[in-house]
């Protein structure tokens, strides 16, 4: 694994810890798998909820949906994110500010969309400068009135770079 993977796959974790508890505060309660086995064969849990930390969404107004991923830039690129072969019917993808929770197929839909038409109004097609990922870009406004499902506003403290993480009561 090349470094930017790693730091973006830690950040990940982290933030999909955030939002398991996020959930919970709501009456959802998700447990993520811990294993790469489990991640890869079943999903990355058994609500069928795949979570995506998106840590440029505060300054550009769009968020980034995966759909190919590899490890290191040396490897082939497999399907990932929306098009992951695992459990997942939902995707939610946001910051610590932002949660927003999409149906997988509607974003598959949306891609082929776009891939269809470049000058299509919902988004558009990058790839990260880390060549780990590829997939498309949404714009956020846009997609609150025809894809999301939820939103999710928290009172996070969040500077774009860093979190900080509050006290979890779990007696509450």
């Amino acid at each position: 694994m090349n470094k930017q993977y790693e730091d973006d796959f830690q950040a990940g974790s982290k933030f999909e810890d955030f939002v398991c508890d996020e959930l919970f505060k709501r009456g959802l309660t998700v447990v993520c798998y811990q294993s790469r086995e489990y991640q890869f064969k079943v999903g990355e849990n058994r609500a069928g909820i795949e979570i995506k930390f998106d840590r440029n969404y505060h300054k550009t107004g769009n968020c980034y949906i995966e759909t190919e991923e590899r490890t290191n830039t040396a490897y082939n690129w497999t399907k990932g994110g929306i098009f992951r072969k695992d459990n997942s019917w939902l995707y939610i993808v946001g910051n610590y500010q932002n949660i927003f929770i999409f149906s997988k197929k509607q974003l598959q839909d949306l891609y082929f969309k776009i891939k269809k038409d470049v000058a299509y109004k919902g988004g558009r097609l990058v790839s990260p400068s880390h060549g780990t990922s590829l997939g498309f870009v949404i714009d956020m406004e846009f997609a609150k009135g025809h894809f999301v499902l939820l939103e999710i506003t928290t009172d996070k403290e969040w500077d774009g770079k860093r979190e900080v993480i509050q006290n979890v009561n779990s007696c509450q």
